[in-house]
């Protein structure tokens, strides 16, 4: 769960990086010359996708030390957020879901969105995606 975001090509055999980008920016300290991250404000996204040449990035907002305290307080989050990036890196759109989920897919034509939903039970959820 990095806030990290970078795109590779392979060519003849050879990997290059094309591009990377921070999404979210980490806090940190500068002690003695040394970079320490505080992961309790850590973001990052539970899950990742490609489909008709976007990038999908499912992540709840929430810093490493507010998804402990959700964990231990038993609250389920309610939401999922969405976000979506072209193939060059650059932020096309984001998508506010009103359930929490880490698994999903998008259709191919980019219109359709389904999710894995644990609420109690488990079930399939359908999103349009479709902007008018």
């Amino acid at each position: 769960q990095f806030p990290y975001l970078s795109l590779y090509s392979i060519k003849d055999n050879k990997l290059s990086k094309l591009w990377e980008k921070m999404i979210f920016t980490p806090k940190y300290k500068l002690t003695n010359s040394w970079i320490k991250i505080d992961n309790e404000q850590f973001r990052g996204f539970s899950g990742s996708i490609i489909r008709n040449q976007l990038i999908y990035l499912c992540s709840h907002g929430l810093t490493k030390k507010e998804w402990i305290q959700e964990d231990k307080t038993g609250r389920k989050i309610n939401h999922t957020y969405i976000l979506v990036f072209n193939l060059k890196g650059e932020f096309v759109r984001s998508y506010v879901m009103d359930k929490y989920f880490i698994v999903f897919a998008v259709s191919p034509d980019g219109r359709t969105l389904y999710a894995v939903i644990d609420d109690p039970d488990l079930y399939i959820a359908k999103y349009s995606l479709y902007e008018k």
